[in-house]
């Protein structure tokens, strides 16, 4: 395998777990180094392979309707790729001469991660690479067999079952049941003051973070913690099974360890697209642009947090977290706080929203004003003029009269 023999060039890629480009960045170290043996071009070809299908899943993934057709399938092709990136890390007992014959390819592959040889591993990975492009394709035909071709940008709708699944979530909260709940992965961007700018500012990648519903003194918030990926000596789960990311403590991304976002009627939760909040020359592709995020600013509902973390403005570009948690679920969450005023329980959220037309029409003028334009049943809004870069979901009944 290629890749594994510049292995300086891949310690980066743990910024970015979990977005679909990590394949890309694999296959590229893969394509700089020749001579590769049958083993690594077959793992380049798969990871090469699986990219885009990868790429247009997690769009998928992100929204409502299409959430369920693909999210297992994204969850494990993201976490093998992530296996993909420990095997062709480089040992320190290696050196840095890459492997460019049969003798120095033979000794590459028997270097053992986490107890099993790179050959073992690589097969392994292979395997599992294909079984993940069964599953992409699977759940990519569904939707296609379901909603119809070219179902990557439509509007956002209310629907009933997002309804629902928020006010569940909401309650939960209330009644004791759970203090913390998972809503997405966020790769994260922050505002910061630019040092080559007289006037204006600079938005910085600072890495994946964790977004959840958490409570904190009686007050819902939303919680950033930053992720990192499991440690070395988890590589050997290649050959038993898939492990996910974990949550680091360190504080390394640049950011205080924990950020609490008070989600009341000063915060900020603005639906549009990475590059139209970063600028797209901070970007690398136009899908990429084109991806769904949300400019987050607000006050910082922990007493403890500093003047600079007291007025968060940060950009943060959704990604799906295996938690069955869509776009529209995170934000009618959001719109629901909200409406509670951050509280926990004055007012409960049967106080505020029955699922009557009043507090129905209440909760759509929150998303509208407060997160990004939502169409009504009956709205034929032009394709042209419709937010780009969002996964679809298809046209659906409004929720009016449902709880």
């Amino acid at each position: 395998m290629a890749a594994m023999a510049a292995m300086p060039l891949i310690k980066g890629l743990g910024a970015t777990l979990g977005l679909a480009n990590n394949a890309k960045r694999a296959v590229d170290i893969l394509k700089e180094l020749g001579n590769v043996p049958e083993e690594g071009y077959l793992l380049w070809r798969l990871l090469d392979a699986t990219s885009p299908a990868l790429e247009l899943a997690v769009e998928l993934a992100c929204r409502h309707e299409t959430l369920r057709y693909v999210e297992s399938a994204v969850a494990m092709s993201q976490r093998t790729i992530q296996r993909c990136e420990q095997v062709l890390q480089r040992e320190e007992e290696e050196g840095d001469e890459r492997p460019e014959d049969a003798a120095s390819w033979s000794t590459w592959f028997a270097v053992k991660k986490g107890g099993v040889e790179r050959r073992v591993l690589v097969k392994t990975l292979c395997e599992n690479l294909s079984m993940c492009q069964q599953a992409l394709q699977l759940g990519l035909m569904a939707v296609q067999v379901e909603f119809g071709p070219c179902r990557t940008q439509a509007p956002f709708q209310l629907l009933p079952d997002v309804v629902e699944a928020a006010k569940s979530m909401v309650e939960s909260f209330e009644m004791g049941r759970c203090d913390h709940q998972l809503l997405c992965v966020a790769q994260l961007w922050e505002l910061a003051a630019s040092s080559t700018r007289q006037a204006g500012a600079d938005w910085a990648e600072r890495g994946l973070f964790q977004c959840s519903l958490h409570l904190d003194a009686g007050r819902l918030t939303l919680q950033l913690v930053g992720l990192e990926g499991p440690e070395e000596e988890g590589v050997d789960a290649v050959s038993e099974g898939l492990q996910g990311l974990s949550v680091h403590t360190s504080g390394s991304a640049g950011l205080a360890d924990r950020q609490l976002l008070a989600l009341d009627d000063g915060s900020c939760f603005e639906r549009s697209t990475l590059g139209a909040i970063v600028g797209e020359e901070c970007l690398s592709s136009r899908r990429d642009s084109a991806a769904l995020a949300y400019k987050v600013s607000g006050g910082a509902a922990d007493a403890s947090a500093t003047p600079r973390s007291r007025a968060l403005s940060t950009a943060l570009r959704f990604l799906p977290a295996g938690s069955g948690v869509s776009a529209e679920v995170c934000e009618t969450v959001v719109a629901f706080c909200r409406m509670k005023g951050g509280s926990l329980d004055s007012p409960h959220l049967s106080a505020v929203f029955d699922g009557g037309e009043a507090t129905t029409a209440e909760l759509l003028r929150q998303l509208r004003g407060g997160t990004g334009p939502y169409e009504a049943d009956g709205d034929q809004t032009p394709h042209a003029s419709r937010t780009p870069g969002f996964a679809t979901t298809p046209v659906s009944k409004s929720v009016g009269g449902r709880g």
